[in-house]
């Protein structure tokens, strides 16, 4: 079933074609306008120069190349496309939508330009998002693993100082939290690990045949926005701080045990692999 119905997405689709003709000729009139009146006062300034504040009226290819963006970050949000992602292949979506490339210097790619707003690439993308399922979860399933597995962590936290190939109960996340906006809600997620918690959800969830998160963010971080900096939900108790850590302890130790089967004996089998082979 389509997150979003499929009269939607042609309204949709077919609103946004028509927007675009519509902000081309308004651009296009404009720039006539201004010809017309440099010409008839024969102004050799800034005078008329429509575009002169905060809108090249010149361009109006730029200005859609800004909207299109926009556009396929709301679809994708309604759509809950990014959600069911590896962070890995979110954060190459955020490349695209942004047009930036994170992380890299300038001989790195460009990110692949996003398509045109149609009904067909909208569906494109949501097959192409379900036919890679499968994957996405077993990528989810290694970048949380290496998230939290202790290895990653200071060593000065002694939570965290126990074998590197199993997670324990408890955990302690640095940069994971910052303040937030009222008192009513004092934390929040740091903006760069909004996908590290989506995938953290995600994982438990999909080990406990639940599917995926059903809100844009997850229910981790929905109840640290919700609370007054701690809190549980059905797979973690939490507890946020200052300094941006987050104290988390796992409430279901049997996904965990699933957790560290899966990831954590693969990721032992390759480094004896590798010793091995050396």
């Amino acid at each position: 079933m389509l997150p979003i119905p499929r009269t939607t997405l042609t309204e949709m689709a077919s609103a946004y074609r028509q927007s675009e003709a519509d902000i081309r000729a308004a651009y296009a009139q404009l720039v006539t306008a201004e010809q017309r009146l440099r010409a008839a006062f024969q102004s050799e300034s800034y005078t008329f120069a429509l575009s002169r504040d905060r809108c090249d009226y010149t361009n109006a290819d730029s200005t859609m190349d800004e909207l299109k963006k926009a556009a396929w970050r709301a679809l994708i949000n309604k759509m809950g496309v990014k959600q069911a992602m590896s962070i890995k292949r979110a954060n190459e979506l955020e490349e695209q939508l942004s047009g930036k490339t994170t992380g890299c210097h300038s001989s790195c790619d460009k990110p692949k330009p996003l398509p045109e707003i149609t009904e067909a690439n909208i569906l494109a993308m949501m097959e192409a998002t379900f036919n890679s399922l499968p994957q996405m979860i077993e990528e989810s399933v290694k970048e949380v693993f290496d998230w939290l597995r202790p290895s990653h962590w200071r060593l000065e936290y002694k939570t965290n100082q126990k074998s590197e190939w199993e997670l324990m109960e408890k955990l302690i996340l640095t940069g994971t939290v910052e303040r937030g906006y009222s008192h009513q809600s004092p934390f929040r997620i740091n903006y760069h690990r909004d996908q590290n918690m989506r995938a953290l959800d995600n994982v438990f969830m999909m080990l406990d045949g639940r599917g995926i998160i059903k809100t844009h963010n997850g229910p981790l971080s929905d109840a640290i926005a919700a609370s007054n900096g701690q809190g549980q939900t059905d797979y973690f108790e939490f507890k946020c701080f200052g300094n941006g850590n987050l104290h988390l302890k796992f409430r279901r130790m049997d996904l965990v045990s699933k957790l560290n089967a899966v990831a954590g004996g693969m990721r032992l089998k390759d480094a004896q692999h590798q010793e091995q082979a050396a």
